[in-house]
């Protein structure tokens, strides 16, 4: 009977007792917090100064959302960057260039840099239709920056098993239906997200076509909670629909309809969210990505006004037993793989790609080879997008994939160009690849202008680098030469010159070749004004060979912050006809005055080094030497002007284009260039010059009979259509001032 008792005790207090015990401390018990992080473009950068606050707080979420820019905020967050790294990383990017088709010149192959951003405009060619791009962007350089800052969790192919469990949504172009993207390629997921249609292309995920996720559910609510989140945190940063007085334009009516669904389900999403922060973004846009700081500011400053909300939160899990601190990854030293495979690759290409990458199977490489080799591979220009990622061995091990969207066979390039000395031009081109001869590129190029120009260059590459190449050139261009005399212009000739060119090359590296070939030349000159004292034309036809070697690692093709371009060029100039003919007034003289055979000798030289913050020392060097006895003034090296579009022009601050002439020229000269703001860039210069008529006269003749100096200031912009040039200059020769102006990419650089 007594131990009856004593059971009926213990089964009636114990209830009685736990119950006023403290909570269990129970992690399994304890509510879910889930973070969902909306689009917005740029405004989406208001999601770090969330964080930060939240960061303050201790509040660490169990599950994150987004959707475009929330996406790659959220993904990084998910990996284990903290909030200052992605403000950092935000703050840290040329979004310019992030956010274009452009890659660094020194990442194009050599055989491509002269051809590579000349056009501002470029529409594919299919068949015989011209075709509209899918969008303006590609997203190479998007892709690189997603692909390296995710490599930590290169190996985490299901982001339930990323430090923070994470899901992105992006929208099915076809349906508009919502796609949560879970497993797979995170930086593709994320780029799938942020694709905003018509400005960004689409990305193919699986069978289905996507865009960006804010046409459909720019607010993913529902989808934090599906996953198990009992209390959800939303920061919203998209849009809201404008009333009739405030669509003012057609990117407003535009925006409005691409979405509007969007935004409609954002207001349904946020009815389920427990604490709402919408920062004040008033007087911001999606493409204000240069405002880092003060849109991370205004996201900071909308979440101190939930402050307590949060603290209360916090305070609240703490009854609950201790949740480990979040793991963060790292990135690796070093990658091993157990093969490569190639993704959206023709056949014919893919052993191309897994040559030019330069990463073996079992075999340790570090991050920095990888993204050399997707740099070398989209520096062939074969394809609009190069990106990598990795799936799971069948032992265990991990793949490495090359996925590649190729281009069409041909695309049309189009550009204006306007100069003070060569005026307006319409630049045409049609570039086709692989026509008719597999692993071949036919470029025909037209300046239509009052002195129009064409170009037909053909090549095939050889090897499975694809490093050497044998091809013919055709050029014809016209164009106009003064004569000054001290100074001041006294006649004016008309160029027409037509070359006919075999060659081949040989790329050493990505941004080193040598060259030779044989070349026949014609050239006539007639002068523009009739004069009795003058010729009426002099007509010169040459043949000639030459080996040239060119090394080219700077980052842009105008107005670079770095690197070298060299280039060195031999000519032998042989079986020179000339046919002149004079005006009445001057006797006939034997055209047999002329050497027959002549060698002459190009050098090029220009350096870039930053020196500090937004400095670039510049220096630079140029030579034009003739070895033999030749008195022809079409053979004779020109001086003068910025730019140099022929191996005999040599550029020379302080001279208009062509207004010195010599058959013997050594110049060189540095310059500081700095960038006043993004792509303006001002460029004090110095520079001198000595000329001959033998080279032997640089050394038995004075000095001060030879030396010129010429200095100036250019100011420069790097525009959407094209270099913006304007220059100022003189020189110690005539010391008249010399200004010039041009706009846009020229028919030669």
């Amino acid at each position: 009977m007594k131990q009856l008792l004593v059971l009926i005790l213990i089964i009636f207090f114990t209830p009685l007792l736990l119950s006023g015990q403290s909570p269990v401390n129970d992690s399994t018990h304890r509510p879910k917090i889930g973070l969902v992080l909306s689009g917005g473009g740029a405004k989406g950068m208001a999601h770090v100064g969330f964080l930060k606050v939240m960061e303050q707080v201790g509040i660490e979420p169990d599950y994150i959302t987004g959707t475009s820019m929330g996406s790659i905020v959220g993904g990084l967050y998910s990996i284990g960057y903290s909030a200052d790294e992605i403000g950092d990383l935000l703050r840290n990017q040329n979004w310019n260039e992030v956010l274009s088709n452009d890659i660094k010149l020194s990442d194009i192959s050599i055989n491509e840099k002269d051809s590579y951003g000349q056009y501002f405009a470029e529409f594919p060619i299919q068949g015989i239709e011209i075709k509209l791009p899918k969008g303006l962007i590609f997203g190479q350089r998007v892709m690189e920056l997603l692909n390296h800052y995710t490599l930590p969790a290169y190996n985490i192919h299901n982001f339930d098993s990323l430090p923070i469990p994470f899901k992105c949504v992006a929208a099915d172009i076809t349906n508009a239906e919502p796609v949560v993207m879970d497993t797979g390629n995170l930086a593709m997921a994320m780029r799938a997200s942020m694709a905003i249609p018509t400005v960004f292309t689409p990305v193919l995920w699986g069978d289905r076509l996507l865009v960006d996720g804010g046409l459909s559910r720019n607010f993913p609510v529902e989808e934090v909670k599906s996953m198990g989140a009992d209390i959800v945190l939303g920061v919203y940063t998209g849009g809201v629909l404008k009333d009739k007085e405030s669509l003012n334009s057609m990117i407003d009516i535009l925006t409005q309809s691409a979405f509007f669904m969007g935004i409609f389900d954002a207001e349904e999403q946020k009815k389920m969210v427990d604490i709402y922060i919408e920062p004040d973004l008033n007087g911001y846009t999606a493409a204000d990505f240069v405002q880092v700081d003060s849109i991370i500011h205004r996201g900071e400053q909308a979440t101190l006004k939930v402050y307590q909300q949060l603290d209360s939160l916090q305070q609240s899990q703490k009854q609950y037993k201790q949740i480990p601190e979040r793991k963060s990854l790292s990135l690796p030293d070093s990658i091993v793989i157990q093969k490569i495979i190639t993704r959206g690759i023709a056949p014919k290409y893919s052993a191309f790609v897994k040559a030019r990458l330069g990463v073996e199977p079992n075999k340790p490489f570090h991050i920095n080879q990888l993204e050399d080799g997707i740099n070398r591979i989209y520096g062939s220009r074969y394809f609009y997008r190069v990106y990598y990622g990795f799936e799971d061995a069948d032992d265990g091990g991990q793949v490495l994939v090359i996925y590649a969207e190729g281009k069409p066979t041909g695309f049309l390039g189009a550009s204006v160009h306007y100069d003070s000395e060569k005026r307006a031009a319409l630049l045409l081109n049609a570039t086709f690849r692989d026509l008719v001869i597999p692993s071949s590129r036919l470029s025909l190029t037209a300046n239509l202008s009052e002195n129009p120009g064409f170009q037909v260059d053909f090549f095939k590459y050889f090897g499975r680098k694809r490093r050497y190449t044998i091809g013919t050139q055709f050029n014809t261009d016209a164009f106009d030469v003064p004569v000054y005399t001290m100074g001041d212009l006294s006649r004016l000739y008309k160029y027409n010159y037509t070359s006919y060119e075999l060659y081949t090359r040989y790329a050493l590296t990505n941004d080193s070749r040598i060259s030779g070939g044989g070349m026949f030349e014609r050239t006539s000159v007639k002068p523009k004004v009739h004069n009795t004292n003058d010729f009426k034309r002099w007509l010169v036809k040459n043949k000639q060979l030459y080996a040239s070697f060119e090394l080219n690692t700077t980052n842009a093709r105008y107005f670079p912050t770095r690197g070298l371009d060299l280039s060195l060029r031999y000519e032998y100039n042989f079986d020179l006809n000339y046919d002149i003919t004079l005006e009445d007034t001057i006797s006939n003289f034997e055209s047999e005055m002329f050497n027959k055979t002549f060698g002459s000798l190009k050098f090029h030289l220009d350096y870039y080094q930053p020196v500090w913050d937004q400095f670039t020392f510049h220096a630079y060097s140029h030579a034009g030497l003739t070895f033999g006895e030749n008195f022809t003034l079409v053979k004779q090296y020109m001086a003068g002007g910025i730019f140099t579009a022929y191996s005999y022009l040599i550029p020379f601050t302080g001279f208009n284009e062509l207004e010195y002439t010599a058959l013997q020229i050594l110049s060189g000269g540095s310059g500081l260039q700095y960038e006043l703001f993004t792509d303006v860039f001002i460029e004090p210069r110095v520079n001198i010059l000595l000329s001959a008529d033998y080279i032997e006269d640089f050394i038995n003749t004075s000095l001060e009979e030879r030396f010129i100096l010429g200095y100036g200031l250019k100011l420069g912009y790097s525009s959407i259509i094209g270099p913006v040039v304007v220059s100022v200059s003189s020189n110690t020769y005539n010391n008249k001032v010399r200004s010039f102006f041009n706009l846009g990419y020229r028919f030669r650089f």
